[in-house]
Parts: C-alpha cells; sequence; structure tokens
C-alpha cells in the first residue's frame, strides 16, 4: 500500500495525488482520514468514493478464487468430513430426481363436470367381405401362372384368356409317354422274334403300362388345348412320331405272328387286342 505523503492527501483512485487544502484555523475537522473527502487529479476533477471505478470482472475471479480455496483448505483438513458430504450430496440428488421423474410418469387425473346428454351405441368388428356371385376360376391342370392378361374390375366372358400357364412339366411328360411307348414297342418287337409265353406277356404289359402313360399325356393336352396354353403344331408332331413309332411296332408284331410258332391263338389274340387298343388311342 502507498504511503500518504506529507502534506499532500491521498486518495483510492490511482491518480496524481495533489497537494492537500489548508486546513481553515479553528476548524476541527480531521484530515487524518483523506479518503473520505473527495479527492482531486491533476485535470481538476473530483472524484468522490461512490464514483471510483471498479473492475467487475477481476473482482468476481477474485472472490472464486477465495471460494476454491476454502473448499480445498476445508476438504484437506476434514477428508471424512467431506467424504461424507459428498456422498450425502450425490444419495440426495439422485433421491429427488428420482422422485420427479416418478411424479412426472404417473396417472394423470383430470377433473370435470357431468352433464346431461346422448349416449352414441356402436358395435365393431373385423372379418371378410365377399360378393354373393363371386365364381372360383382354376384350370384343370395344376401348373405356374406366368401372364395375367386382365386387370381387375374388367369385365370378361367366357372364352377369354385370363391367364397364361406354364406348359413345360406337361410338355416333359409327354416326352417321357412317348420315350415309354418306344421303349415297350421295341421290347416287344424283340420278343415277338422269338419269344418265350412269359416274355410276351412281360412284353404286354410294359405295353399297356405305356399305353395308360400315353393316355395320361393325351388327357393333358387336351386340357392344355382348352386354355389355350399349348402349340397345335408341336403336339401333332408329337402324335405323328408316335403314329409311326406304332405302325412300326405293328409290322414288327404281324411279321413275328406271321413266323412265330407260339401255340395257342389266346396270346396271339391278347396281343393284337393290346396293339388294336393302342391304335384307337392314337386315332
Amino acid at each position: 500500500m502507498r504511503k500518504r505523503e506529507r502534506g499532500k492527501p491521498f486518495c483510492h483512485v490511482r491518480h496524481i495525488p495533489e497537494h492537500r487544502p489548508q486546513k481553515p484555523r479553528g476548524s476541527k475537522r480531521s484530515t487524518r482520514f483523506p479518503h473520505k473527502r473527495e479527492c482531486q487529479n491533476r485535470n481538476g476533477e473530483h472524484h468522490g468514493k461512490a464514483d471510483r471505478p471498479q473492475n467487475q470482472k477481476v473482482g468476481q475471479l477474485t472472490r472464486l478464487k477465495r471460494f476454491l480455496f476454502v473448499i480445498y483448505q476445508f476438504i484437506r483438513r476434514r477428508r471424512y468430513l467431506s467424504f461424507f458430504l459428498l456422498v450425502v450430496i450425490i444419495v440426495g440428488g439422485y433421491y429427488f430426481y428420482h422422485k420427479k421423474q416418478t411424479s412426472t410418469n404417473g396417472t394423470t387425473y383430470v377433473m370435470g363436470t357431468a352433464d346431461k346428454g346422448s349416449i352414441i351405441v356402436s358395435v365393431s368388428g373385423s372379418g371378410q367381405i365377399e360378393t354373393s356371385d363371386q365364381v372360383d376360376v382354376k384350370p384343370n391342370v395344376a401348373a405356374d401362372i406366368i401372364a395375367i392378361y386382365i386387370k381387375a374390375g374388367q369385365k370378361v366372358k367366357a372364352g377369354d384368356i385370363i391367364a397364361k400357364l406354364d406348359a413345360n412339366d406337361l410338355k416333359n411328360k409327354v416326352t417321357q409317354a412317348k420315350n415309354s411307348l418306344i421303349s415297350a414297342q421295341a421290347s416287344l418287337n424283340l420278343k415277338l422274334a422269338g419269344a418265350t409265353q412269359q416274355e410276351i406277356r412281360l412284353a404286354e404289359n410294359s405295353v399297356a403300362s405305356a399305353k395308360l402313360s400315353y393316355d395320361q399325356a393325351i388327357i393333358n393336352i387336351d386340357d392344355v388345348k382348352n386354355s389355350g396354353e399349348q402349340s397345335l403344331a408341336k403336339v401333332q408332331t408329337q402324335l405323328d412320331n408316335a403314329q409311326i413309332s406304332l405302325e412300326s411296332a405293328q409290322r414288327s408284331y404281324d411279321n413275328a405272328v406271321a413266323n412265330d410258332s407260339i401255340s395257342g391263338e389266346g396270346d396271339g389274340n391278347d396281343l393284337s387286342k393290346v396293339y388294336s387298343d393302342a391304335k384307337s388311342t392314337l386315332e
């Protein structure tokens, strides 16, 4: 702290001190505490105690440092007590926070006055709405749908093509049936060349099985024809090939019957009946 020079007043405001005024004679006013009086700087401006400039930020930082220093000294000297107070603060904060959250999420009741009015009675339910004239359109054969030619709500009539089916499986079945028939006919031709009674009956069974497979393939082809999903030219070619194979088998059979020395007419008649049935099926 600066010392006051003799004969000069001292002010709290940092400025150049001036000579103090002469003390009037007979006055009892003391000049021991010059800071209580107004101070005058070099420019002649007076500053009172209430007009002193202050640095508020510096003052706030100083107070904060003092507060932190006091806390530090307290924690250093009272470690156990400081730890206990810290635990109490944490537990208390959690308790009040949990209590606030519980009160926020709780049930809220709204009070109101009862008034007279009409009560609306309604019944709700779930279900499926169907028309009275609904018709299910199903193909005669089981196949995958690869194209649909109509839209929802469109009117159709009998004979209109509404969808396209995948006929690859049916084609494969027809091919397998044709191959089975050709194989059975070839086996029968070999047996007729010099066959025994047992071998002839086995050949007849093979022909009968091939005939059933061929009949089923013909039925499937008819269904596909009705659906408009199979080319008639391809089917006709397959039938022509089967007809050629059957005629070849018929010629071999006729030659075998003419040259064979099979005893009894019953077996020959049965074999002729099987071929007649197969021929009528092709026709």
